[in-house]
């Protein structure tokens, strides 16, 4: 049988085992650990925050084109469809017509947007 040996060990190989952070390597020099991942996450959250406040802040609103461009304007004939005392199937303003009742954006049949109906927008 033959016996393996195995290889002399080094006084280098016995300082990488005390310290096993290796400088070289990207990412693993001491600079880097001082930032913790909540250091991170907190500066993050802190940017979007900052970005998100400057709008009502700053006196802005942030509504899109679409709440004024189609959604004002179908409340609006649902409000008038409903004070003629029709059921609006159909909205005929809508490029060549669209299924009103049908589109589950325009919310006919919720009760919480009775509010539309009543408030004077």
């Amino acid at each position: 049988m033959t016996r393996v040996s195995n290889p002399p060990v080094r006084s280098a190989d016995l300082k990488s085992l005390e310290n096993p952070v290796d400088a070289s390597e990207p990412g693993t020099s001491p600079g880097w650990r001082r930032f913790a991942p909540s250091t991170v996450a907190i500066s993050i959250i802190g940017v979007f925050t900052a970005a998100l406040l400057r709008v009502p802040l700053g006196g802005q609103a942030m509504m899109s084109y679409d709440l004024f461009v189609y959604f004002f304007p179908a409340k609006s004939f649902l409000r008038t469809a409903l004070s003629r005392g029709e059921l609006p199937l159909w909205n005929p303003d809508t490029f060549f017509g669209a299924p009103f009742l049908a589109n589950i954006q325009m919310a006919v049949l919720y009760p919480p947007d009775i509010i539309f109906l009543v408030a004077p927008f």
